[in-house]
């Protein structure tokens, strides 16, 4: 028994009427409750600040998959299926009077695609066109 318990599990023994034996299994109980509540704590605190961190993570990635990416190297994507997808500029030019149009090429993925239904520019929707 540690030094530091005994005048405590005395104390309680005499406090409560008990045994010397008595007195120490409520001592070391008790410190067996406190130390696994503490425990449990942490682990829960912990789960805690893991469950944010991969919440900020989903957050910047559903961000990252509706800003458009710029630069001549996009990333190969392969798309089966329906999905939303970010598009990669590729190109972009002005033209006409004061520069009034714009035209831009935009990657979507490989393969065949059968048709982009709904196209999104700064979280307005725009009519499809395709050039030819």
């Amino acid at each position: 028994m540690p030094q530091a318990l005994g005048p405590v599990i005395t104390w309680v023994g005499t406090t409560l009427g008990v045994s010397a034996g008595t007195a120490a299994v409520i001592v070391y109980g008790t410190a067996a409750v406190v130390s696994g509540y503490t425990a449990y704590s942490t682990a829960m605190t912990k789960a805690k600040r893991a469950e944010q961190k991969a919440r900020a993570q989903a957050r910047n990635r559903a961000q990252e998959i509706q800003n458009m990416q710029f630069g001549t190297t996009a990333p190969r994507r392969f798309i089966y299926g329906q999905t939303v997808v970010n598009g990669h500029l590729v190109f972009q030019e002005t033209a006409g009077t004061d520069n009034k149009n714009l035209y831009r090429v935009v990657y979507l993925g490989e393969g065949p695609i059968q048709s982009a239904d709904k196209i999104f520019f700064q979280r307005s929707r725009n009519p499809t066109y395709w050039g030819s």
